[in-house]
């Protein structure tokens, strides 16, 4: 009796999605290849290393919410720890810049917003009712797009937080679970986002990889043939299954997985619908830009973790001391590594610039913080030209209506997919286009 022939796949990307479809697959018996365009496996969660220290470029975390990331972690040997600073955790390594001057505070504690001032008591209350009101809500998670999808009524989180909880409650609060660890403003994100994340943050915290974020995909990559530096130019049909066309030639497959940011995706001549390419064209990104300052000296930031809070637009995230309010023993001792991360809007401007220029203009902006950085002595500017998605008001119902579709051979992957930008929905979606594909 002839043994059965293996099925052959092939993953497009090798950021989390690809790798997650390419494990799963591999684990199935079937023969994958992954092509990856870039030089290195990863994706925005790639770990670079200068001078010595290996530093996150991309994402710098997992949740205590992401589940599957966190049974993967365990399940590859991928050793995680936590931060020294975690949200909702108060204490004296971060100070916020208000209006009134520097405080401390911390959104998610509760004595902290008890007393915290800028915020009236009566706002106080309803965002502590509007908490409440959303504990039943068990389905609603951020890698989950038909719980988000179902409070997506086309309403922005700003105008939500204006009516829900009042303007100072959105200003020092609502917006602090959005902005700051996605890069676009609460005014150009979907309320179910905000909701979300107000649901998660009654009990959350942070964990990293010990070796980098760039460990996670590592270890997925372990036992798959992926190859970098192979730009995918056009998928088509053929009598026997599929041909993918890319620089260095061409390989043939029973099946397909594209897991690569809805730009990339574009420039591809791929077999979809029209549909499919009407809701592809409709993604939209936000950049990000990270300055890394490196000191070869004992060098003291205080506080270790600077961050603008309050009304109107703010260039910068923050600035942060790595050496204590990154993951332990990140910084070998007698070093520093401080970074100044952009909002979205902010690293449009700078887009085209030189690094000269780049770096100038955010010690700058960190000057106008309250934070006068000193001269390092060695920098990295690190462009994210498409960081995160931007789940704009009824996309999310958009790109649900868009997971409904039924394809077979050729499959869709990737953070855009599901909405919103995290390790843990691109993981969750890699896994399953690939068993789309297994079950035909």
């Amino acid at each position: 009796m002839m043994p059965p022939v293996s099925k052959r796949f092939v993953v497009v990307g090798a950021g989390p999605a690809g790798l997650a479809a390419a494990r799963v697959l591999a684990i199935s018996g079937a023969d994958v290849q992954v092509l990856e365009s870039g030089s290195t496996p990863g994706g925005r969660t790639v770990s670079i290393t200068r001078h010595g220290i290996r530093i996150n470029a991309g994402a710098t975390f997992f949740t205590s919410f992401y589940a599957r990331c966190l049974d993967l972690s365990a399940q590859l040997g991928v050793d995680l720890i936590s931060p020294q600073l975690h949200p909702g955790h108060p204490g004296d390594l971060r100070r916020f810049v208000t209006p009134a001057g520097q405080l401390v505070f911390e959104p998610g504690d509760l004595r902290s917003l008890l007393s915290f001032p800028l915020v009236p008591p009566l706002q106080k209350a309803r965002l502590l009712a509007t908490l409440l009101s959303h504990l039943p809500r068990r389905r609603l998670h951020i890698a989950d797009l038909e719980s988000l999808a179902a409070l997506d009524d086309g309403e922005s989180a700003e105008a939500w937080g204006h009516r829900v909880v009042g303007v100072e409650a959105t200003d020092y609060v609502l917006r602090q679970t959005v902005e700051p660890f996605f890069y676009f403003q609460a005014a150009d994100s979907s309320a179910a986002i905000a909701r979300c994340l107000l649901r998660h943050a009654i009990r959350w915290s942070l964990l990293t990889p010990t070796g980098g974020m760039g460990s996670f995909c590592d270890a997925l990559a372990r036992g798959v043939d992926v190859h970098t530096g192979h730009r995918v130019r056009a998928v088509t049909r053929n009598a026997s299954g599929y041909t993918v066309e890319h620089d260095h030639g061409s390989e043939q497959a029973d099946g397909v997985v594209l897991a690569v940011p809805a730009p990339a995706l574009r420039q591809i001549d791929v077999p979809l619908s029209d549909a499919d390419r009407a809701d592809i064209d409709t993604v939209r990104y936000e950049p990000c830009t990270k300055l890394l300052l490196g000191y070869d000296r004992p060098v003291r930031l205080d506080p270790p973790v600077l961050t603008p809070l309050g009304p109107g637009r703010h260039p910068i995230i923050g600035i942060r001391a790595l050496s204590t309010a990154g993951a332990p023993d990140l910084i070998p001792a007698g070093r520093e590594v401080a970074t100044v991360l952009t909002m979205g809007w902010r690293a449009r401007e700078l887009a085209g610039q030189d690094e000269d220029a780049v770096a100038a203009a955010l010690t700058s902006d960190a000057e106008m913080l309250g934070m006068n950085l000193p001269t390092a002595d060695w920098r990295v500017v690190v462009p994210w030209d498409a960081a995160t998605v931007v789940p704009t008001p009824g996309s999310l119902r958009r790109m649900a209506a868009l997971g409904r579709r039924r394809r077979t051979g050729v499959v869709l992957a990737g953070d855009w997919t599901s909405g919103i930008s995290t390790v843990e929905s691109s993981v969750r979606s890699g896994e399953a286009a690939a068993r789309s594909l297994l079950q035909g």
